[in-house]
């Protein structure tokens, strides 16, 4: 094993002015035929100090994870991002905010295991201050909270339509469209709440530990229809010519619009730190295998997404409409199948979004009491992004300490609160656009920037990964700030 340096002093550093140990050499010299920077010093550092049976997970199993966390309920609005953002610009603007969370992952991974921090939020806390990690905790609250409105929107608009195909007579077209707070779409997010209320109120979620394979296949299927039904309506004729509007943004707001849809549709961050402590064999090239190929792989299906879904619905009335199962019709036998099945996979999503939103409101009032104000950030079991962690067996339950009244009275006020924020949002895009104007810009732009600008002193100039540090806060700063903007003017 090795001797980890002093925190006043990063690992980048030691790794360049120290001579390293003969164990050290023979990966130095394996990575060194790969091309690999400066920075893989200090993570062949950390691979030899881990125990390798500590590890168990590959490269597949690891971008998999990483992919299942990416992937959700945003990809539906990609065609709407890019209906905004023009035929032309979007896929630009798309693989340009894939490359950009490259980029960030990659700060994630140094300045974690320079600081051999095991979750981000101990990387916030060890590199920026307790203040900081209390604030990131807000952020967490806050996140999971906006996935469980998004989601219950989601649901507002996938039964509606399921129960018009089963029952055409009962369920007419201005119940289907209807908005008002008693309406069925009100009826129908409600009702999913109340069912899935006995497992919400638990302490554990043992029980769903299968769900990201059901959610990655779910979304996996929804984008083979939409891709497959774009292609025939574009065979057939149905889709119409290509204008030349459609290949240029409607306007900046329009831009703006699709830089917060794609960008929430790249958050993953949460789950990079967990994930490099299982990886076998963590050097600097595997770990970059793993970044690269999962932002590939999201590319290439948020592509196909969103550039056959607004080739077919781009000349349809009313356009692309911020959820693009929406311009389905209710009677299309296959897409009711896909929207049923979303809508379960959906369901389990609030549950295991609700568990964590409770567990770092919990976090949130320990840390705000004097006593506490110093304790170590959140742990890793305790993220609202570290699904497999919650689902993991604990030697304390979660809410053991609270009792079964408290827990319940938590998520009765997590899951109405949602419940009606979710029936006054008519669109799921405004959701998307406020996550991705805050809180994403905040997670995988501004804050990896800030830890590795703080691990590096604020010495922006040392080197060109730091001046891309900087680059990359000043546009998260930017962008959080214009989108934000207009998030609000789109309530006017």
């Amino acid at each position: 094993s090795t001797t980890s340096p002093s925190l006043d002093k990063p690992l980048l550093d030691a790794a360049e002015t120290e001579p390293e140990p003969p164990a050290e050499e023979l990966v130095a010299a394996e990575d060194a035929e790969s091309g690999m920077s400066r920075d893989s010093s200090f993570l062949q550092a950390y691979s030899l100090s881990v125990s390798a049976s500590d590890r168990q997970g590959g490269i597949k199993s690891s971008i998999y994870a990483l992919v299942s966390t990416m992937m959700g309920g945003g990809v539906l609005s990609l065609p709407y991002g890019m209906h905004q953002a023009g035929l032309l610009a979007g896929p630009v603007l798309l693989v340009a905010l894939g490359l950009v969370n490259r980029f960030s992952l990659w700060l994630v991974i140094t300045n974690g295991v320079s600081v051999r921090a095991s979750s981000y939020e101990d990387m916030v806390g060890k590199l920026l201050g307790r203040r900081m990690a209390v604030f990131l905790t807000i952020i967490l609250v806050l996140l999971t909270w906006f996935v469980i409105v998004a989601y219950s929107i989601l649901i507002g608009d996938l039964v509606g339509p399921v129960l018009r195909c089963a029952f055409p007579t009962l369920v007419d077209g201005a119940a289907l469209r209807s908005t008002a707070f008693i309406s069925l779409r009100s009826a129908t997010i409600a009702g999913a709440h109340v069912l899935i209320f006995p497992i919400t109120r638990q302490a554990s979620l043992k029980s769903l530990r299968a769900s990201s394979a059901i959610s990655l296949a779910t979304t996996l299927t929804l984008a083979a229809i939409i891709t497959a039904k774009a292609i025939q309506s574009m065979v057939s004729g149905e889709a119409g010519p290509v204008e030349h509007d459609d290949l240029m943004p409607m306007g900046i707001q329009g831009g703006l619009m699709s830089s917060s849809v794609f960008s929430i549709s790249f958050l993953c961050h949460f789950n990079v730190l967990p994930i490099t402590e299982d990886l076998q064999r963590p050097t600097a090239q595997r770990f970059r295998k793993v970044v690269d190929r999962t932002v590939l792989v999201a590319c290439a299906l948020y592509l196909c997404v969103g550039i056959f879904g607004c080739l077919e619905f781009d000349n349809a009335p009313g356009g692309v409409k911020g959820n693009v199962l929406n311009n389905y019709p209710a009677n299309d036998g296959a897409v009711s199948v896909g929207r049923l099945a979303l809508t379960l996979t959906v369901s389990i999503g609030i549950t295991l979004m609700v568990h964590p939103c409770r567990a770092s409101g919990r976090h949130l009032a320990q840390c705000l009491k004097p006593r506490t104000l110093g304790a170590s950030p959140m742990s890793s079991q305790a993220g609202p992004a570290e699904v497999s962690r919650q689902l993991s067996a604990s030697s304390q339950p979660a809410g053991a300490c609270w009792g079964p009244c408290r827990t319940t009275i938590e998520a009765l006020l997590i899951q109405s609160t949602a419940i009606v924020t979710a029936i006054f949002i008519p669109e799921i895009t405004f959701v998307w656009s406020v996550m991705g104007s805050t809180v994403c810009m905040l997670v995988a732009f501004i804050l990896p920037a800030a830890c590795y600008l703080s691990l590096h002193k604020w010495q922006v100039l040392r080197t060109r990964r730091c001046f891309g540090a900087l680059a990359l806060l000043i546009l998260g700063i930017l962008l959080s700030i214009v989108c934000s903007v207009q998030s609000v003017m789109q309530l006017f």
